[in-house]
């Protein structure tokens, strides 16, 4: 899986670090400058995803999808990429970019990473 997030890197330079974590916060694959904390981008990552999943469910608002979080110097994206896999947790998403990055190239990331670990799995035919 760490080849599938090098390869986000491939798709725009605006894009600095990636990994999938559990929801629990362990790291399944990564893709992390050595300037950016693992631990710290997992961490980050599980508490974002428990507390937009929280408001999304008390808003019955259906099923979280995506949380974007810009700031003048970088871009956090996370999304859910596979619920109550085979693992029986919940895989995640993480990118941090540029905020120069389109959106649009964060989308088709998202996308593209289900996909491929989704496969990697065996989950697709």
């Amino acid at each position: 899986m760490n080849e599938i997030l090098k390869g986000l890197l491939k798709l725009d330079l605006h894009i600095e670090a990636s990994a999938i974590i559990k929801s629990d916060g362990t790291i399944l694959a990564s893709a992390i400058s050595s300037r950016i904390s693992e631990a710290l981008f997992a961490t980050i990552g599980q508490n974002l995803s428990m507390i937009g999943d929280d408001i999304i469910k008390g808003l019955s608002a259906g099923t979280l999808l995506n949380i974007s979080i810009k700031g003048t110097d970088g871009v956090l994206d996370l999304a859910p990429i596979i619920s109550k896999n085979s693992f029986g947790d919940d895989m995640i998403l993480i990118i941090l970019s540029h905020p120069r990055v389109k959106s649009g190239i964060i989308y088709f990331a998202v996308s593209i990473v289900k996909k491929q670990v989704k496969q990697y799995l065996g989950l697709l035919k």
